[in-house]
């Protein structure tokens, strides 16, 4: 798996976790086309980079302590300064990628 394709299934289980949906463990690996290893592995990560994810058995869903997503993509560095404030960095509209793997991945 590619680097875009990680991120693509980071921003996919973020998705599911935003909405409460991710159900078990096992069902998130099946659901994502992985092992439950790697569900719990990419968990993990989300977790590293600052995600307060935990499990909720009455919801059966991972869930998030606090509200957030995670966004990937490149920020272009904008010079101008306009009315006393500035604003170095713009952000791009959000990275499309076209590829022809499943639907889980793009």
């Amino acid at each position: 798996m590619n680097l875009i394709e990680k991120i693509r299934l980071i921003e996919r289980v973020d998705g599911l976790i935003s909405r409460e949906s991710t159900g078990s463990p096992a069902a998130l690996a099946q659901r994502l086309h992985i092992s439950e290893r790697n569900t719990y592995n990419l968990i993990k990560v989300m977790k590293e980079m600052g995600a307060s994810i935990y499990f909720c058995k009455t919801r059966n869903s991972y869930c998030y302590k606090e509200e957030g997503q995670f966004k990937f993509g490149f920020m272009v560095k904008e010079s101008s300064c306009t009315g006393g404030e500035c604003n170095f960095f713009k952000p791009l509209q959000h990275l499309q990628i076209t590829c022809s793997t499943p639907s889980y991945i793009c």
